[in-house]
């Protein structure tokens, strides 16, 4: 048998003067702020960031929905996408500006026969509609729609016959208080 060589001996390093220049710093910096922004562009293109409901009707929400029970009028919430996109099932009210639901009022549903959803999905909406007509008739002029989030199978079975009535811009944010723009001007 051959004997192995053996590897050769590691070198000391000597550590010799550091450099002061900013410019050492200049391009892993450059590089830091590339991958940032790539990161950024690639999340709002991959949907990390939700958009406001283009349409909105009785499906929608119901009365079950974490949150929805403790609205009043007035109150402004975002739309539930948004809100669980950070972290939040909870619907909380919140700003008017930067929402995107403002409760106006609520309608009942005393008189029908008994719970049928396809019924009661239909009533909200045909419900919100007419109320809403009737209450801010520029409403739809400046852009707004309504849509009616109704009781759901478990609370119409406790007795719960209320629709809340919701007024959105349709892919949109609120950039105003949403009773200003409805009462008599056009949102932005």
């Amino acid at each position: 048998m051959r004997p192995t060589p053996s590897a050769p001996a590691p070198q000391p390093t000597v550590a010799g003067p550091t450099s002061r220049s900013p410019r050492r710093w200049l391009v892993p910096a450059a590089c830091v702020l590339v991958v940032v922004a790539v990161g950024m562009v690639a999340w709002q293109l991959l949907g990390g960031a939700p958009s406001p409901a283009e349409h909105k009707d009785a499906t929608f929400l119901d009365a079950e929905h974490p949150g929805v029970r403790g609205f009043e009028n007035g109150d402004c919430f975002e739309d539930p996408l948004i809100a669980r996109a950070r972290g939040e099932e909870l619907l909380a009210t919140v700003e008017c500006v930067g929402a995107q639901n403002e409760v106006i009022t609520f309608v009942s549903l005393d008189d029908l026969p008994g719970w049928d959803q396809a019924a009661v999905e239909r009533e909200a909406d045909a419900r919100c509609a007419a109320e809403i007509h009737e209450t801010f008739p520029a409403a739809h002029g400046a852009g707004y729609r309504v849509y009616g989030v109704p009781p759901s199978p478990g609370t119409w079975a406790g007795g719960d016959r209320d629709v809340m009535c919701v007024v959105y811009r349709p892919g949109e944010s609120f950039e105003t208080e949403p009773l200003i723009g409805m009462s008599g001007g056009a949102q932005g």
